[in-house]
């Protein structure tokens, strides 16, 4: 029985973590007052598993309703943009080029909260390094998988790294990149 006490407060807050997937619709942030004022009361009362629950809920809340404000930010503009982006992977080589893990921080000249900058697969017919400033106009794509049962989903891969959408530049278009010398640049270095 000691066994049961001592994992109920995890098991309950990875249950409702996982759930948070198959909910029909994604509550208002609005919702997170009321969510976290029953997780302190229950914190107060030494109801673990029921405040265990209810900040699984509130962290769901923030994360979804974050995605959700960044695909919005996103998109609002349209998908011909351009955008000042900072790169925050080393580049990949794919068939038509390179592509990198970029953090938007302006959006046609309007800067964007770091907390709130969406991310995406930035596609380059050139390489970017990592730590690396980059200006220009682009194309965005929403991104788009397929659920299937054996093969690798690419939404929901992209969803767990906070990848919002696909951002192209066309190899006619002039754009701007400015290498710094990042600090995990630094450490790979001997």
């Amino acid at each position: 029985m000691a066994l049961l006490t001592g994992i109920a407060v995890p098991l309950s807050y990875s249950l409702v973590m996982i759930s948070a997937v198959w909910w029909p619709e994604m509550p208002s942030i609005f919702w997170l007052i009321p969510t976290c004022c029953t997780c302190i009361a229950c914190l107060l009362k030494r109801r673990w598993v029921l405040s265990a629950v209810f900040a699984a809920m509130s962290v769901a809340l923030i994360q979804g309703n974050l995605f959700k404000y960044q695909s919005e930010v996103l998109f609002r503009f349209g998908t011909d943009i351009t955008i000042k982006a900072r790169v925050d992977s080393y580049f990949k080589k794919i068939s038509h080029g390179y592509e990198v893990h970029a953090t938007i921080t302006a959006i046609n000249g309007r800067p964007i909260p770091s907390f709130k900058a969406p991310k995406v697969r930035l596609r380059t017919p050139f390489a970017l390094e990592a730590g690396a400033a980059f200006f220009g106009p682009v194309q965005l794509k929403r991104l788009s998988g397929v659920l299937n049962q054996v093969g690798f989903d690419r939404e929901k891969h992209a969803f767990s790294q906070g990848v919002v959408g696909i951002a192209t530049l066309a190899n006619k278009k002039h754009s701007f990149s400015v290498s710094k010398y990042h600090w995990r640049a630094k450490l790979m270095t001997p």
